[in-house]
């Protein structure tokens, strides 16, 4: 065997992972890259922890937890929830009266058992640097405060 043979084995292993880190490189700039007109409050780039419980929308079907890079962007309009890919997570000022808003261990969170044009339950934890200015900003947006 020859080094052609440690080649074969290694060369899809290599290839692969470059591909992956090409691609989550430009998933990771296209979220940092979004731009928003009339920006409240920015978490920037932050890995988010998604909980779906029998969730359905007219663009996503999903359970389970994901984790994956995101941006929450508080806007005069809108809070924007940004993923790659983006199927749920833009919801207009008066959606949300749906959701309760509080601080996690892991920052700020997110939940509604009513989520706007979908079924089923969503929760978001999202790590920002200031919980209690994001829990302020949202409650004044609509949001309910969560209980204890």
């Amino acid at each position: 065997m020859g080094w052609w043979w440690a080649l074969v084995v290694i060369g899809p292993a290599v290839a692969t992972a470059v591909i992956l880190v090409v691609v989550f490189g430009r998933v990771r700039r296209s979220i940092a890259s979004a731009s928003f007109d009339e920006v409240e409050l920015d978490s920037g780039l932050v890995t988010m922890t998604s909980r779906f419980v029998g969730f359905r929308s007219a663009r996503l079907i999903r359970s389970g937890f994901r984790r994956a890079p995101a941006r929450a962007v508080l806007t005069a309009s809108h809070l924007h929830l940004v993923e790659r890919p983006q199927r749920y997570g833009v919801f207009e000022r008066r959606d949300l009266v749906r959701f309760t808003v509080g601080e996690s261990v892991g920052g700020l969170q997110l939940r509604s058992e009513d989520p706007p044009g979908a079924t089923g339950a969503v929760e978001y934890v999202v790590p920002v640097a200031d919980p209690t200015r994001w829990i302020e900003a949202l409650v004044h947006a609509g949001a309910r405060r969560a209980v204890g």
